[in-house]
């Protein structure tokens, strides 16, 4: 798996070869159904001390929430933070933390964009098509769209949530979620999920 990681995300600082892998990752990205049994959930992210990209990965129980085991993955960082590039200096990591664990998730969330990027290859979609599971990409703010005008509003435990559809052009690429008093978030399909 290390070999596959490495193949999805070099270290290379050439702008094409990014573009390249990320024109590969959206070819190979695809949409189902989520999976119907769905034990497993996990979320992955990082952060950054001197020349280290650290990952921490928490794989939860779907049904109760509950901790089930945590991983990470510590790495050396090859490039600075460049919009639309973040697969290549988090993803790594990331995948490393991901396949640590001794018990693979049914879904992955991701502290990254999915498809809701401009070559449709954010780091969600990259790390599904890399470690081919279903991902989502969950962050503060589009990286690319338009926002529906249109707000719907749900209600879930009592809490009321609004949600707009986002667009790039006439491709839905995901949702703004937000609570009242509460900041907006984005999420978007990654792969293998709609």
């Amino acid at each position: 798996m290390r070999e596959r990681i490495r193949e999805y995300f070099p270290h290379t600082s050439s702008i094409e070869v990014m573009h390249s892998i990320q024109d590969k990752v959206a070819e190979q990205m695809f949409f189902c159904m989520p999976p119907k049994d769905v034990k497993y959930v996990a979320a992955v992210d990082c952060a950054y001390t001197d020349d280290l990209v650290v990952a921490g990965c928490v794989l939860m129980d779907a049904e109760d929430l509950e901790i089930v085991e945590t991983s990470h993955s510590i790495e050396p960082f090859y490039m600075d933070y460049a919009p639309t590039l973040l697969s290549f200096r988090e993803g790594f990591a990331s995948a490393q933390a991901v396949v640590a664990l001794e018990h693979k998730p049914d879904v992955l969330l991701v502290n990254g964009v999915g498809i809701n990027h401009p070559r449709r290859a954010g780091l969600a979609t990259h790390l599904g098509v890399c470690l081919e599971m279903p991902t989502i990409g969950i962050t503060k703010r589009p990286l690319c769209g338009t926002v529906d005008k249109e707000v719907s509003t749900i209600n879930k435990n009592g809490q009321e949530w609004n949600y707009s559809r986002l667009f790039d052009g006439k491709e839905h690429t995901g949702y703004i979620v937000w609570r009242k008093g509460r900041s907006n978030i984005t999420i978007a399909p990654g792969h293998m999920i709609r």
